[in-house]
């Protein structure tokens, strides 16, 4: 299976490409890809063409602004990083019927409960949060097939 990652330069991206690898064929692309293809995906017209061309079976969306405080400091780039660059994936993998994954996080509820579901209605309380949302909404707008995966404080061994 061709698969295309972005964000790979990231701890979920970067895992990701080294797990999917042994079995599928990774193509990654980040801003900062040192193997793969340089891209900036809050350029829409960047994004549609490194997707026409690979035409993959699945899109996979690890790119985050995930620190909250700089989210809450610059809510413009969260936008952009959290919500845009979602949209103009999740646009580009309908015009080829890629599925797409998207991670989002766990900041998409209040934390007034303990564990969630799929049914829990989301509850942001920051603008981390908010603007993953605003990723998850666009997508389910855009796209079908797609998975929405709401991580929790991934940890492990990264270079950074």
């Amino acid at each position: 299976m061709k698969i295309l990652i972005f964000g790979s330069e990231g701890f979920i991206g970067k895992k990701l490409k080294e797990f999917l690898s042994t079995k599928h064929e990774i193509i990654d692309a980040d801003k900062n890809s040192k193997t793969g293809f340089r891209i900036d995906a809050i350029k829409e017209e960047e994004v549609d063409s490194l997707i026409s061309s690979i035409k993959p079976e699945v899109v996979i969306d690890t790119i985050a602004l995930s620190s909250s405080v700089l989210c809450e400091k610059n809510p413009l780039l969260a936008k952009e990083m959290n919500y845009l660059t979602a949209k103009n994936i999740a646009e580009s993998c309908k015009k080829i019927n890629a599925k797409m994954i998207f991670f989002s996080s766990s900041y998409v509820f209040d934390g007034k409960k303990g564990l969630k579901n799929e049914n829990d209605i989301p509850n942001p309380i920051n603008f981390y949060g908010k603007s993953k949302l605003d990723g998850e909404q666009i997508l389910k707008k855009i796209t079908t097939p797609n998975i929405i995966v709401r991580t929790s404080t991934p940890f492990g061994i990264h270079s950074k």
